[in-house]
């Protein structure tokens, strides 16, 4: 690219495909994002489709993201999927936080502004490195004013990973302002992983106002877990020990227990 630019200078064709080309380089992007900065200036193309193509960079994408905000400032075009990208970008085995470093940086460059939709934290829940962290950082900085939806509650509660971890950190935020619906409840019943532990930070948050309905037993009944665990019976245990003859055991549950394999 030095080459080029060494021979045919102002005149070597730069267009956005071009930038967009060099911000999705997990190499050496970075390299040649400000070797081009450094040739055209002002007069470099940086369109949204690039901020967005180095949101999704999983080895360079924060450099790239830095040096772009160093170049365009306030101009530079940073959309709600923009945001969206950067929050499912789980970085690579050597470092995998590299959405939460993207977002950081741009929620200390662009504070309030920045666009943190329902899908945004949806996507960040979906992250397989740093969705704690990430979380953790959106809750920070957007306290009431962070899009909580029972869509994303349902989403954190079918979390194999780190379901409990990022439920505690809801309910530590927003307590009894969360909207937990039969919905969510359903979710954490269907948890292989970490069903009984998710009820269980219901149930203490919730008590008796927790939704658990036939669906919700039937779910659990039916919840075989993983390996050597039985997830299902555990949940049943948890939810007997605290609604005893209240829980709603209709003939669907029974039967749906009848059908066990296992």
């Amino acid at each position: 690219m030095q080459l080029f630019f060494e021979d045919h200078g102002d005149k070597l064709p730069v267009s956005a495909g071009v930038v967009k080309a060099a911000a999705a380089n997990e190499y050496q992007g970075y390299q040649i994002l400000e070797l081009l900065i450094k040739n055209c200036g002002n007069k470099l193309p940086v369109s949204e489709e690039v901020v967005k193509v180095a949101a999704v960079n999983e080895f360079h994408g924060c450099q790239i993201m830095q040096l772009l905000l160093e170049h365009c400032g306030d101009k530079l075009p940073i959309s709600e999927e923009v945001v969206k990208v950067a929050a499912a970008n789980t970085g690579t085995s050597f470092s995998d936080d590299t959405g939460y470093r993207i977002l950081k940086l741009l929620l200390e460059n662009c504070g309030n502004k920045l666009l943190v939709s329902e899908a945004v934290v949806k996507a960040a829940i979906t992250n397989t490195g740093y969705k704690c962290h990430i979380m953790h950082l959106l809750l920070e900085h957007h306290g009431d004013k962070l899009p909580l939806s029972e869509g994303v509650l349902t989403a954190a509660a079918a979390d194999v990973e780190y379901a409990r971890e990022i439920m505690s950190l809801l309910l530590k935020y927003r307590g009894d302002k969360l909207p937990v619906s039969e919905g969510v409840v359903k979710a954490a019943a269907a948890n292989e992983f970490q069903g009984r532990e998710i009820m269980h930070l219901l149930l203490e948050h919730r008590g008796d106002k927790l939704p658990v309905f036939e669906e919700v037993v039937k779910v659990a009944v039916t919840n075989t877990g993983f390996y050597v665990r039985d997830t299902g019976y555990e949940i049943l245990k948890l939810l007997l020990e605290n609604r005893g003859n209240k829980l709603p055991v209709s003939e669907e549950v029974v039967k749906a227990a009848a059908a066990r394999n296992y």
